[in-house]
């Protein structure tokens, strides 16, 4: 979303990472997505708390499904 043209570009620009298959960085990615593999997790649903409005349902659904999307983006962008 702030990177390039977004989650892809950056996800690409990941892939090219010299630590790119360090252990640490295979196993956050691998808690990124189980974190972020359903809006009904923990990760985006802490996304959706944080930026929505207080009491704002809608917004915080919206934002977890935009927190879902961005991070299968990038995580299929990484490859």
């Amino acid at each position: 979303m702030n990177f390039g043209d977004g989650p892809g570009d950056a996800g690409e620009a990941a892939a090219q990472s010299a630590i790119r298959d360090d252990y640490q960085v295979c196993d956050a990615l691998q808690l990124l997505t189980e974190r972020f593999e359903s809006e009904d997790n923990d990760g985006p649903h802490a996304y959706g708390a944080f930026l929505a409005g207080e009491g704002d349902s809608e917004e915080a659904a919206r934002l977890r499904q935009e927190a879902v999307a961005v991070v299968r983006d990038f995580l299929a962008a990484m490859g």
